[in-house]
């Protein structure tokens, strides 16, 4: 899982093109049982549209409700996408 969190890391300056090539991936490590893993793939997906977005709001809010302390320590990394007015209203 750390291998993955790194990987996604590369994609953090990335462009909305690079993201949608790699957006397959990032649904998988949107799944992925590291919470820190789940949050990069989120923060990437929430930049595409449609179903991308749609996963990766998903897991904003599985992550929103995850009380565990791993859960809890990421909720203030999640307070740039709630800020800009939620990532699905984004353009």
């Amino acid at each position: 899982a750390y291998l993955r969190s790194q990987g996604i890391y590369a994609f953090l300056q990335a462009d909305r093109e690079v993201l949608a090539t790699a957006a397959a991936a990032l649904r998988e490590a949107a799944r992925d049982p590291q919470p820190q893993t789940r949050l990069l793939a989120a923060q990437l997906l929430v930049r595409l549209d449609g179903a991308d977005r749609e996963a990766g709001l998903k897991v904003v809010d599985e992550l929103l409700a995850d009380d565990t302390p791993a859960g809890r320590s990421l909720r203030s990394q999640l307070i740039p996408l709630l800020r800009e007015g939620g990532p699905a209203t984004q353009d």
